[in-house]
């Protein structure tokens, strides 16, 4: 039997070494980086425009629904969306640079010419010979961590997004139906649940950690399975066991802590106009003190500075009227049932139109006609009035829509409660 039967480059792959090593998984490891060029760019493009229409769909939600945890939603929506485009957009940047060297190692294969690169002392030595393929394995590897950690992260969101969006849920509907001490009971499991809640995305964030400690893992046992149960964790578990126990701790939670800062604050930036917070970059000391009565000219009262999926929930047709008729739309949401339906002790008598009162300047306007108003988007539907205003004086004016004060406990209390008011300026100018 000749020598070379047996050396290593003649040796014949071993059946369990095949089918462990398939040759099209060999080939798609080799070159993925073009099916990764091509995910990653399509992706970046579509999840641009993701966040309007996320913030749409959840608005008609809202209207339609009573949504508990409907800025828990909004903003862990937009988490998901930002965290996956971020990491698309570092993936491209990184394939660009791991091209660029790829193309420069391939124009210079001889690598670093070191007698025109030693530099002179105290500067080091390093980097002064050899070529770049460590460097190119280097970043093709951050490559696929990075794409790997941006989709794994994006898809963990979602389901504890759903688990914590079926919990919230069942927590609305039992508390409208419990009470006296079991009530306590209840809202002791509840506080468990989110608090364990809190210590299982914690654990998720530092790769299974309390699941690895004596003692904690029997502690947190019986929760972690009832959320590993409605967070789908079987279909996702392999692949982040697998990536948590080849990783490097270290420089994975630095490049984690800085891409989720960054992430933070670029979800705050696309919320922060929706939830009515500050602006992080806006420095201005006084821009809530601009006028002595408070008052804001807010796009979202007037129909024709606003798209529909934002107006106010009362709304008229501009700033400035030049016609003697004042059309107030409201648009009906599903928080105002109860009211509707403390409005009046028979149920063929409750309309919306009972809980809508106007004034203008301090002045109540008495039978007011409402129509039901319905427009292309079903989910924006409510009432309108025609308010007539040709008594009115050209100049400035305030519209007042509230609720008004009907004889019944109940209804006073959920007034009390939930009640709102809309103060709306508009000018009037008829010639």
């Amino acid at each position: 039997m000749s020598g070379t039967a047996h050396s290593p480059e003649n040796r014949p792959i071993e059946r369990d070494e095949e089918n462990r090593y398939p040759a099209w998984l060999q080939n798609l490891q080799e070159n993925s980086w073009e099916l990764e060029l091509l995910i990653s760019g399509g992706a970046v493009f579509s999840l641009i425009q993701l966040p309007d229409y996320l913030w749409g769909w959840l608005n008609t939600v809202k209207i339609q629904t009573s949504l508990p945890g409907f800025s828990l939603f909004l903003i862990c929506g937009i988490l998901g969306i930002k965290i996956l485009t971020n990491g698309f957009v570092l993936h491209l940047v990184l394939r660009a640079y791991w091209l660029a060297i790829v193309c420069l190692n391939f124009v210079f294969p001889a690598g670093i010419n070191t007698k025109a690169s030693l530099p002179r002392f105290p500067f080091r030595k390093s980097h002064t010979h050899g070529d770049l393929k460590d460097l190119i394995m280097r970043v093709d590897k951050i490559c696929g961590l990075v794409i790997f950690s941006s989709i794994s992260s994006a898809i963990l969101l979602v389901a504890l997004l759903l688990a914590g969006g079926l919990l919230v849920w069942l927590i609305d509907q039992s508390e409208a139906g419990i009470g006296g001490s079991l009530a306590e009971v209840f809202g002791m499991l509840t506080g468990v649940l989110m608090w364990t809640g809190l210590v299982y995305v914690i654990d998720l964030i530092c790769l299974g950690a309390f699941r690895k400690m004596k003692v904690v893992s029997y502690l947190v046992y019986p929760f972690f399975t009832l959320f590993d149960v409605i967070t789908f964790r079987s279909w996702y578990a392999r692949p982040l066991i697998f990536f948590g126990s080849n990783v490097r701790k270290g420089s994975f939670f630095i490049g984690a802590g800085i891409f989720t800062v960054v992430t933070l604050f670029m979800v705050y930036t696309s919320v922060f106009r929706n939830m009515g917070w500050t602006n992080p970059m806006d420095f201005r000391k006084y821009k809530f003190a601009i006028s002595k009565e408070g008052l804001h000219l807010g796009h979202r009262i007037y129909a024709d500075e606003a798209a529909s999926q934002d107006r106010q929930i009362v709304y008229i047709p501009s700033k400035i009227i030049r016609d003697n008729y004042l059309t107030v739309n409201v648009t009906y949401i599903n928080g105002m049932d109860q009211l509707v339906e403390a409005s009046h002790p028979v149920d063929s008598l409750r309309f919306v139109e009972n809980i809508l009162a106007v004034s203008i300047d301090d002045s109540l306007c008495r039978n007011v006609q409402w129509f039901a108003r319905w427009e292309k988007d079903l989910s924006h539907m409510g009432a309108m009035a025609m308010l007539p205003i040709e008594g009115l004086k050209n100049g400035p004016h305030f519209l007042r829509v509230f609720c008004p004060d009907i004889p019944n406990e109940n209804y006073r209390r959920i007034l009390k409660e939930n009640g709102r008011e809309f103060i709306i300026p508009f000018w009037k100018d008829v010639h």
